[in-house]
């Protein structure tokens, strides 16, 4: 636990790695839906990816910063 009671740098790292590459799968298995084509599909998976990576990171953190997530 973080000194607030939530996560850790650490398992918040850990957690926006295993989401990257969960939502990694479905957005590329989206975009393969619609475009058919596999390099078009690659590249918005690994582009939305790597920006939401960043999002959810410090969106994670933010929540325990500011108390938010005590485990419920």
């Amino acid at each position: 636990m973080g000194p607030r009671g939530g996560d850790s740098v650490k398992k918040s790292l850990l957690k926006t790695t295993t989401w990257y590459f969960t939502d990694l799968i479905l957005t590329f298995t989206i975009a393969f839906a619609i475009t058919r084509d596999l390099k078009p599909s690659i590249a918005i998976g690994i582009a939305q990816q790597t920006w939401e990576l960043l999002l959810y990171f410090f969106h994670e953190r933010a929540w325990v910063k500011f108390g938010k997530d005590k485990g419920a």
